[in-house]
Order: C-alpha cells, then sequence, then structure tokens
C-alpha cells in the first residue's frame, strides 16, 4: 500500500506532466490559429476580438454587410468624437493587430518598422 507522500508525489509529477501536454497543445492551437488567420488575412476584428467602441462600430458594419438580413440594423451611439469610425489601413499578419492610419503610431507597428520594416508592407 502507498503511503500519503507517495501519493502527493504522484499528484506533483502528474500536474508536471499535465503542465508539459497543456504547453504542447497551446502552441499547437496558436500555430493552427496563426497559421488560419494568415490563410484568410483576419484581424482581431474578424474573430470578434476587437477592443474598443470604434472597433466594434466597424465588426457590425462588417458583420452587417456579410449577413445582409432584412433586419435593420441599429444605429451605433455618437461618441463625443466627431470624426467617424474608420477600417483599419494597417495589419500585422502574425498577430492580427490592426491600425487605422490615424493617430499615434501603435507599438507593434513603430517596432516594426525600427526593425527595419517598411509601414507600406503592413497595407492592408
Amino acid at each position: 500500500m502507498q503511503t500519503f507522500e507517495q501519493i502527493q508525489q504522484q499528484i506533483v509529477d502528474l500536474q508536471k506532466q499535465a503542465d508539459a501536454m497543456r504547453k504542447q497543445a497551446v502552441m499547437a492551437a496558436i500555430k493552427e490559429v496563426k497559421r488560419l488567420v494568415n490563410l484568410y488575412n483576419l484581424g482581431m476584428a474578424d474573430i470578434g476580438l476587437a477592443i474598443g467602441s470604434a472597433s466594434k462600430k466597424i465588426a457590425k458594419v462588417a458583420s452587417a454587410t456579410k449577413n445582409k438580413s432584412s433586419k435593420p440594423v441599429k444605429a451605433a451611439k455618437k461618441s463625443s468624437d466627431k470624426r467617424a469610425a474608420v477600417a483599419p489601413k494597417y495589419r500585422d499578419s502574425e498577430t492580427g493587430q490592426t491600425w487605422t492610419g490615424r493617430g499615434k503610431v501603435p507599438t507593434w507597428l513603430a517596432t516594426k518598422i525600427a526593425a527595419g520594416a517598411s509601414k507600406e508592407s503592413f497595407k492592408i
């Protein structure tokens, strides 16, 4: 019969094994997601992961355009910002991050430009 300490050690060993297996599964999933994002040229808004109200508005417009159902699409609430929401102009194919070309250059793009990439190479 096993002792309590032996069972506790088995639990620790199994947890390490489970963590390693999960890490491998996550890496495989990330690789597959990156492959699909690149294959279909998807961005964060395309898969419902956009952040911010402007991105949500763009996602709604894109969704309404794709579905073209008979239901009317509700107008988005007006924000205090007078500028209209615009579609992204630049996309990082590795991460799916986008930028409209307005405002400060995002960190992901600034880093790529500093590494020698052309801003034009990220145009959608």
